[in-house]
């Protein structure tokens, strides 16, 4: 009897504990500063900058205690606007998104069909880093050599370093694509241009190959960018999409065609500085593209 007495009380004890837990639940998702304080430390997880090290990169206008990372419950007491106002621009990710009003952490910089933007946003940001590493990454269902043999959605991310720690290279993101895909070509021509564009500033174009459904989760704000991009398999070195030496001939003839649109298009615009490498840009010589269907 004493044992099915203390089974009873060790049963409803285990329950009112559940219930506690319960409602602190449902009171820290219905407390909205304490989910901004779960973005903030989400958004310094995901760029991979431990809670006891967020204090070392904080501007001296945060005198803010180590402690107060350790968890979302001691931060939001030290939360200020200032301080999600510093986060977003650092990090490049969404106000909106840390105040939980908006579910993609990413806003697009918009350069589709727009080369001249596309040079000057990446000749700013490129004077800005000062130096420091930037990489243009292209994430894509399949990967080829040629363009030709690249197929599906696909990404466009500018890796932007930004600051160290301890030897460890710190960075932002920009998302400079939004629902490009390779069957259509005006996205195949823009990503062309921008990769073009980026090796005029001296920033790398490298591709990964990534499974659909994680192109589809950040699409949908599911994923931060260095997240994603840690989800790719390096694939071919795309690099080669754009000719170094401005001679097209060894390229697939829909490749070719699209190349030779990319560049007509920039020298449209005045941008003939991005061909550098381009021996007929040199000798005053232009190709026409050629005809036919891709």
């Amino acid at each position: 009897m004493i044992e099915y007495i203390t089974g009873v009380i060790s049963a409803l004890k285990q329950g009112v504990e559940g219930i506690a837990k319960v409602k602190s639940w449902w009171s820290d998702r219905q407390d909205v500063v304490h989910s901004q304080a779960q973005r903030m430390l989400m958004l310094f997880e995901r760029h991979e900058i431990p809670r006891q090290q967020i204090v070392r990169i904080l501007p001296p206008q945060f005198a803010i205690p180590m402690t107060a990372f350790s968890s979302a419950d001691k931060l939001k007491a030290v939360l200020t606007p200032a301080l999600l106002d510093w986060a977003s621009e650092t990090f490049c990710v969404s106000r909106a998104w840390l105040d939980g009003v908006q579910r993609h952490p990413h806003e697009p910089v918009h350069v589709y069909k727009r080369p001249q933007r596309m040079h000057a946003w990446l000749k700013e940001r490129s004077a800005a880093v000062d130096g420091r590493t930037m990489l243009l990454h292209v994430l894509m269902e399949h990967s080829a050599s040629d363009l030709q043999g690249a197929s599906g959605a696909f990404v466009v991310v500018l890796e932007e370093c930004f600051g160290e720690i301890d030897q460890r290279a710190l960075s932002r993101y920009w998302v400079m694509s939004e629902g490009w895909h390779f069957d259509h070509q005006p996205c195949a021509m823009d990503l062309l241009c921008l990769m073009t564009i980026a090796e005029s500033l001296n920033v790398t174009s490298c591709g990964h190959e990534v499974d659909r459904k994680f192109i589809k989760q950040f699409e949908e704000g599911g994923l931060l960018a260095p997240e994603f991009i840690d989800k790719g398999r390096r694939g071919c070195r795309i690099i080669e999409w754009v000719p170094a030496s401005g001679d097209d001939a060894a390229m697939t003839p829909y490749h070719q065609t699209v190349w030779r649109e990319a560049r007509k298009r920039l020298i449209g615009v005045d941008l003939k500085d991005a061909l550098w490498f381009d021996k007929s840009m040199r000798s005053g010589e232009l190709h026409p593209p050629i005809q036919g269907n891709p």
